[in-house]
C-alpha cells in the first residue's frame, strides 16, 4: 500500500502526524488512504462526529505513533489532538 509507505517516509523526515496528513492531502491522497496509512503506522486517528449541515470532516491525528494499544479515546492525552479539516463531498 503506497499510502502506508508514504506515511513512513514522511515520518522519517521528522513530520508530525498532522503534518503528514496535511502533506498527503496536498499530494491528492484520499481521506481514506491517509487514514489507513496513518492507522497502520500506529498513529491514533479519529474523526470528529459531524452534524447535519456540516461542510467538513475534522480528522484528529496524534503527533507521533503510539506504543501499545489505546482502548478508548479517553486514554488519549487530555489536550485536544492536532487536526486537519477535510471538505465533505456534496
Amino acid at each position: 500500500m503506497y499510502a502506508k509507505l508514504r506515511v513512513r517516509n514522511l515520518l522519517e523526515e521528522g513530520l508530525t502526524g498532522c503534518q503528514i496528513a496535511s502533506k498527503m492531502k496536498d499530494e491528492f491522497f484520499s481521506l481514506e488512504e491517509i487514514a489507513v496509512g496513518l492507522f497502520f503506522t500506529n498513529f491514533v486517528i479519529f474523526m470528529q462526529p459531524f452534524q447535519k449541515g456540516d461542510t467538513e470532516i475534522i480528522l484528529h491525528v496524534s503527533n507521533t505513533p503510539v506504543k501499545g494499544v489505546l482502548e478508548t479515546i479517553s486514554d488519549y492525552p487530555k489536550e485536544t489532538p492536532p487536526y486537519i479539516r477535510w471538505p465533505i463531498p456534496l
